[in-house]
């Protein structure tokens, strides 16, 4: 998940329903209050871009762009974002127009998180996740909220989707979602499409918030492809009116976790 590897747990118990109730209760009301809460922000979004091969028998990612490094702004519940360099090179290009393999990013910080009110629960399980127990649920979303479209001339538009939602066993709090769109027209262009997100504690002007640490989308076009995108995000500073922005000053360092493949 977002290069985290999710590692089930053993089940030596396993919560009764009331209790599963509760959890599903507490989580919708955590991360609805997380959205409201989230102050204005920048971060570094360092982003790799792969497509799927299979070379001598293997399969692979290969990558298709040298690292891209962008700059996200969180303003107001909502995103935006200035590709600063692709490699050591600035970019000409704004983030949209960097390739044409569907892949975009958005709902990282609010979007996804927000989501989870709306969702159906079902228990899967206990995991481990980065080191934290998680409860584990399959869930849905009906609504059509998650937005696919491809840059060429295909149409694109929002879609249901399910996956997975792991929230934590001390605090309650959703640490991790992975969702797979459903149900796409075929006039989209794309047969699969996937989306996962991983939070951690960050500080910001003396305040800890869980926001993405890593986020990752996988594309899989009709007749072409399968696009991967792994995002790692990191430098989180607190935006106001008077911040001053030098871009030039910024570089990235990155690390990234290995992909089992």
């Amino acid at each position: 998940m977002a290069g985290y590897p999710l590692v089930r747990a053993i089940d030596l118990h396993t919560p009764a329903v009331s209790q599963r109730a509760s959890i599903r209760v507490n989580a919708r009301h955590l991360a609805a209050e997380r959205t409201r809460n989230l102050p204005n922000f920048f971060c570094d979004m360092a982003i790799r871009r792969s497509r799927f091969q299979i070379k001598s028998g293997r399969p692979m990612w290969k990558p298709i762009f040298k690292e891209i490094l962008v700059r996200v702004r969180y303003l107001d519940s909502r995103e935006d974002y200035k590709t600063l360099r692709i490699g050591s090179r600035r970019a000409k290009k704004s983030f949209w127009e960097i390739g044409d393999q569907g892949l975009r990013s958005g709902g990282e910080f609010g979007g996804l998180l927000r989501s989870v009110w709306n969702m159906e629960f079902q228990w899967h399980g206990r995991a481990i996740l980065g080191g934290n127990p998680v409860h584990v649920f399959d869930v849905s979303l009906q609504e059509k909220t998650m937005h696919l479209k491809r840059a060429d001339r295909h149409d694109g538009g929002y879609v249901a989707s399910k996956g997975i939602v792991c929230i934590d066993e001390a605090s309650g709090h959703t640490l991790a979602i992975a969702m797979e769109a459903i149900n796409i027209p075929w006039s989209y262009g794309i047969n699969r499409a996937l989306q996962s997100v991983v939070f951690s504690e960050v500080t910001l002007d003396n305040r800890t918030f869980l926001l993405p640490i890593a986020s990752e989308s996988i594309v899989v076009n009709i007749g072409a492809p399968t696009f991967r995108q792994s995002s790692q995000y990191q430098n989180y500073q607190k935006f106001d009116a008077e911040s001053e922005l030098k871009f030039e000053s910024i570089e990235s360092t990155v690390s990234y976790p290995r992909h089992s493949e």
